[in-house]
């Protein structure tokens, strides 16, 4: 039985823990390419974060110095029986490697292994405007050879500069890392105006798409939208009308990055493809 390890990557409150969720749904009811395994794998966080979705209940995110997520053994008609995984690292965790630029070896040795990777943005919570210490940054990642001269602080808010950071720490992290497939997760995409997660990231994080288009020779990548709440619970009259689904896969979704309606598991499924 082989490994499937997926990283997924990304500042607190990015939506990881949620995706789980939708994504371990998906698979249980038959809704995804990969099916069960024969081989015992481990569930119960998944479970847990499901069953919060259905209910309408936030999802809590995974606390400083846990890692839980899910180990899922699972096959299809192209793959093998494998055991995936798809840790849920602490947002904090990135959040010290953006500031800090050191890596905990446990978390180095899991994007070294990675079969893929998957970085998450939150749409709800994205800033445009550029601090000083952003361009300070912008300008380091434009220019390698500068010295990087660290974050002003550890409270980080979601930006381009920060997301490019991320990416580039971790395709850079292993030489074959080029080869891999890096999905880029928007989510919260209810709460945005356009259809097209590629417009909307090529619009609010030009920097990161120049990044992927040019290395597009060498790294494959796809940008998905997600919703896996549906929408937001904050509001009273939307939250009542979302409990009267009682169908997860209804009420949350997951668009392509031309808008498209797809599958709430096409994100990992993509990113285990051979081609």
């Amino acid at each position: 039985m082989s490994d499937l390890d997926v990283v997924f990557a990304g500042l607190p409150g990015t939506g990881k823990t949620s995706y789980i969720g939708l994504f371990y749904f998906a698979v249980t009811r038959g809704e995804s390419v990969l099916r069960w395994g024969n081989y015992a794998d481990n569930r119960e966080h998944a479970n847990r974060l499901a069953e919060r979705l259905i209910r309408c209940e936030s999802v809590e995110r995974t606390p400083l110095g846990q890692s839980a997520g899910l180990r899922l053994s699972v096959t299809s008609g192209d793959l093998d029986d494998a055991l995936l995984a798809l840790p849920d690292t602490s947002g904090e965790v990135w959040e010290h490697l953006l500031v800090d630029r050191e890596w905990d070896e446990d978390l180095s040795s899991r994007v070294s292994r990675a079969s893929a990777l998957c970085v998450f943005v939150n749409a709800a919570e994205w800033h445009d405007d550029p601090t000083i210490d952003d361009a300070r940054a912008a300008a380091n990642a434009l220019d390698p050879t500068a010295p990087y001269e660290g974050h002003s602080s550890p409270d980080m808010e979601l930006s381009q500069v920060r997301l490019l950071d991320l990416i580039q720490l971790l395709v850079e992290a292993e030489p074959s890392r080029l080869s891999s497939r890096l999905c880029i997760i928007i989510s919260a995409f209810d709460t945005v105006a356009v259809d097209s997660p590629d417009q909307w990231l090529e619009s609010n994080a030009p920097l990161v798409w120049q990044f992927l288009g040019a290395n597009e020779r060498t790294l494959r990548w796809a940008v998905f939208g997600v919703s896996a709440q549906g929408g937001t619970y904050a509001d009273p009259d939307r939250l009542e009308e979302l409990r009267q689904s009682t169908n997860l896969l209804e009420r949350g979704w997951v668009k392509d990055g031309e808008g498209v309606r797809v599958g709430a598991a096409t994100p990992v499924e993509w990113a285990l493809m051979d081609e």
